[in-house]
């Protein structure tokens, strides 16, 4: 069996939608490292961050990531900001074939309050493209945009068959 395919890029960017929808279309299973740290901390990730910090946050998400990747076949969901610490970035590359999600800034926007993001309390969605970019290019091996969820994964699926 193939290494896992993984989803990467901004928060609202669609990697959950997207990942959905992919593995459907290529019969794998489906894994959202977002939705795994909320069951696995029985709470919500603001809640999270609001009474443990973000760098409790950011090691669950580690734990969770690496036990993702371990296995393989899946299409992953990672966090928008799993690729903020090193070891993820380095665990994501090493575990399957990447796609970040590169999706303009304007589409997700409107997908994103900042009430649901912790990340985004503290500064904009431009900010944080600007900051996490080249992270999400370096872990990449494909970079899709498009404006709909569909168009996404048939993007993503077509590149996966070549694979």
């Amino acid at each position: 069996m193939r290494k896992n395919l993984i989803l990467v890029g901004l928060p609202g960017s669609g990697k959950t939608t997207v990942g959905r929808l992919t593995a459907a279309r290529l019969g794998l299973s489906f894994a959202d490292c977002d939705t795994l740290i909320e069951t696995a901390e029985g709470m919500t990730i603001p809640a999270i961050f609001d009474r443990k910090g973000e760098p409790y946050f950011r090691a669950a998400e580690s734990r969770i990531l690496a036990d993702l990747c371990g296995g393989s076949g899946r299409v992953i969901a990672t966090g928008g900001g799993a690729v903020v610490e090193e070891k993820n970035r380095i665990i994501i590359k090493r575990s399957g074939f990447v796609v970040f999600l590169d999706r303009d800034i304007g589409d997700i926007a409107g997908c994103v309050g900042n009430r649901e993001r912790p990340v985004l309390r503290k500064c904009t969605l431009a900010e944080l493209a600007a900051q996490r970019r080249a992270w999400y290019l370096a872990c990449a091996d494909a970079v899709v945009d498009g404006r709909t969820a569909e168009e996404l994964a048939e993007r993503i699926t077509e590149i996966w068959r070549k694979v």
